[in-house]
């Protein structure tokens, strides 16, 4: 049996992001799909396509387009680790997601940001209590957690 505790989200982290491990050196923080600075930007960015929308005729690579946007500016919360190709810190904006998003060679990031954030058990207070003890007690001791 499970304890009632164990299927508990954190509701923080639904909005504010929690850390996921990309690669064995990124990390993202990233915040719940659907939380509500998510829903309230696609009802912006969406209301000029309302009539599309209901109708379903609207094209699929301008959805895609305002998808990206959205989680661009309220999903992908930041990232550690993640430098330019010339070795520069990359630091994290929602500009610099959105740029990232539509480079058809990063097209995995993109997916891999929204399926984590589509995915509750990422957003359990079990799961991300076990997160940040993993990530304390890494070996080498060099992420601290910031947002770049």
């Amino acid at each position: 049996m499970a304890k009632l505790s164990s299927i508990k989200i954190d509701s923080t982290a639904e909005v504010e992001g929690a850390w996921a491990d990309y690669s064995e050196d990124i990390k993202l923080k990233i915040a719940r799909l659907g939380n509500p600075s998510y829903r309230s930007y696609m009802r912006k960015v969406g209301k000029p396509h309302a009539v599309q929308i209901q109708q379903g005729v609207m094209d699929d690579a301008k959805l895609e387009s305002l998808s990206k946007e959205a989680v661009a500016h309220t999903v992908l919360m930041g990232w550690a680790n993640l430098e330019n190709d010339d070795g520069s810190e990359m630091h994290f904006t929602p500009e610099k997601a959105l740029e990232i998003f539509n480079d058809p060679e990063c097209s995995s990031f993109f997916q891999f940001v929204v399926a984590f954030a589509d995915k509750a058990e990422n957003f359990r207070k079990e799961f991300i209590a076990s997160a940040e003890e993993n990530s304390q007690s890494a070996a080498d001791g060099t992420f601290n957690g910031e947002v770049h």
